[in-house]
């Protein structure tokens, strides 16, 4: 009971926890040797190949021209001594390669996918003929990645958009990909058979994954999960997710962190043409019949009401030269939650040695009435109307805290993007990403709960803040700077139900406890005492004798 009481209080006596974290990360990166081991950074991915001519051959000072196809910025390179050219740092997305050098015919490869923390790897071979001349090809995804060393899996963003997800919490996503499984019943997943989370239900648990957007670290270090734990419908927006990375195992210095799992997401950005949506999605329970076994008894499914709705627009500032992105995301939700006690249901007068039928006056106080009782009064007693007083009181402070409560599950987000090339071989962005979310009774994500009544169901409030600037320069194919500057704000807040009026007088509970064995000369004495701030664990001690 002790513990309870205890547990009760944490939840709901307005503890507030804040994780203020202000990162600076500047990562200079080279390669060791010119083969093809390209960097690949973590809010991006890499692109690498080999230059032959028909009869294998490395072709050496072939000109390669790197167009992406969303924004049509141009990055070049040359092969160097072993035919081997190389972008070391990349933006998601489509790409078309374009290969020239005189005495060979042009070579255009299109359709060039790079994903995020890969590394991309196309060979060409060019054909022996005139400049003018010119061969187009279409790039074949690979089966296997011969570039890379860790396991990882990406979810781009046509999964994201066509598979049907419930929640929009893009992150569930994450069950799809080998080796990942639920983790407990708040919806953590385990990568490589490791928690998810302190919420996993381990003793002295904490998280072995780790979170990343834009290069950012998004994991919470407290909770050992991501920011905003999962109470929060979603921190970023699905609208908002280009795609992201799964590594298992991801023993890399660029993955730092994280004990078995990595989750890497890049956001989307705006490109030379004017792109954006809307949506707007309803669960209405009162479209739906009751099942057989609620209708046989007359049970009535309760009013569940799920909204989610929002719009984003992405496009250029300036041509070639810079574009925006913007996200706006909401969900209104109404999801009853029941409080289902067996030591308290069932309850009635006859568990307070009051005979069956024996008339109660309607209760008059949360409170039991103020008197002294050794024992139940009999009926004859003068004190027995305030015994049978307080009896209605407790009966009505217990029975009226189960059932249901109306729970609400409110989110808003906003989320800007700016991206600018001011040159060849600079890439800067900025982001902000808001989250605010409000859950009155929400504190418990599981539904129905044991809980001491409806009363005792603290709230949920929580309010995140990401800003990330980043900027890129490649100083050669194997020199390169990768700068990150975020500020994130993570705020976790659990408040009173405030079914209780805040006018509530304090209580100090205490049993007292003296011990004196006659065969020892052991003596011990003492109280154990528990302030109580609100009716809610007060209540806890209102029980049948």
């Amino acid at each position: 009971m002790r513990k309870s009481l205890l547990k009760t209080l944490i939840l709901g006596g307005g503890k507030t926890m804040k994780t203020v974290f202000l990162a600076m990360t500047a990562l200079l990166a080279c390669t060791i040797s010119p083969t093809l081991r390209a960097q690949n950074p973590i809010s991006g991915g890499s692109l690498s190949g080999i230059v032959t001519d028909t009869s294998g051959g490395a072709v050496v000072g072939v000109a390669v021209t790197l167009t992406n196809v969303a924004t049509g910025v141009q990055t070049k390179a040359r092969t160097n001594g072993s035919g081997i050219f190389n972008f070391p740092v990349l933006g998601v997305g489509t790409y078309t390669l374009s290969f020239t050098k005189d005495g060979f015919k042009t070579t255009e490869v299109k359709d060039v996918v790079v994903h995020v923390g890969q590394t991309s790897s196309v060979n060409v071979s060019l054909e022996v003929g005139a400049l003018t001349q010119s061969v187009t090809v279409t790039a074949a995804v690979p089966l296997l990645s011969p570039t890379e060393s860790s396991v990882s899996t990406v979810v781009n963003q046509k999964l994201i958009e066509d598979l049907p997800l419930s929640g929009r919490r893009f992150t569930d996503f994450v069950l799809l990909t080998p080796n990942a499984n639920p983790d407990g019943q708040f919806g953590l997943v385990s990568i490589g058979g490791q928690q998810g989370g302190a919420d996993s239900g381990y003793a002295n648990g904490n998280g072995s994954n780790s979170f990343t957007v834009d290069g950012a670290n998004d994991t919470s270090n407290y909770f050992g999960d991501a920011r905003g734990r999962t109470r929060v419908p979603y921190i970023f927006g699905e609208e908002s997710v280009q795609e992201f990375q799964v590594a298992d195992s991801p023993y890399n210095a660029a993955y730092g962190g994280a004990g078995t799992g990595f989750v890497n997401t890049v956001t989307k950005s705006g490109s030379d043409r004017f792109h954006g949506g809307a949506f707007y999605y309803n669960r209405n329970s009162g479209t739906g019949a009751d099942d057989a076994v609620d209708h046989a008894n007359g049970i009535k499914t309760p009013l569940n009401v799920l909204q989610q709705f929002g719009a984003n627009l992405g496009g250029p500032v300036v041509q070639h030269k810079s574009w925006f992105f913007f996200d706006y995301e909401q969900q209104r939700q109404l999801e009853p939650i029941s409080v289902i006690n067996s030591a308290y249901s069932g309850l009635s007068e006859t568990d307070f040695s009051v005979a069956a039928g024996t008339p109660l006056p309607p209760p008059n106080s949360p409170f039991p009435a103020a008197a002294s009782f050794s024992a139940p009064p009999a009926p004859s007693d003068p004190n027995y109307p305030a015994f049978l007083q307080g009896v209605s009181n407790a009966l009505h402070a217990i029975n009226s805290n189960l059932g249901q409560r109306n729970r609400r599950r409110d989110d808003l987000l906003f989320f800007p993007k700016l991206d600018w090339q001011p040159a060849e071989k600079d890439h800067l962005s900025f982001n902000y990403n808001y989250n605010r979310f409000n859950s009155p009774g929400g504190t418990f994500t599981f539904n129905p709960v044991s809980s001491f009544g409806v009363q005792a169901l603290p709230n949920n409030f929580v309010r995140d803040h990401h800003a990330t600037a980043h900027w890129t320069h490649t100083f050669t194919a194997n020199l390169l700077n990768d700068f990150h500057m975020s500020f994130l704000r993570d705020e976790q807040l659990g408040t009173p139900s405030g079914l209780i009026s805040p006018t509530f007088p304090n209580i100090f509970m205490f049993r007292a406890r003296f011990l004196w064995p006659r065969e020892s000369d052991l003596c011990q004495c003492g109280h154990e005492g528990i302030p109580v701030d609100d009716w809610r664990a007060a209540q806890l001690h209102v029980r049948a004798s």
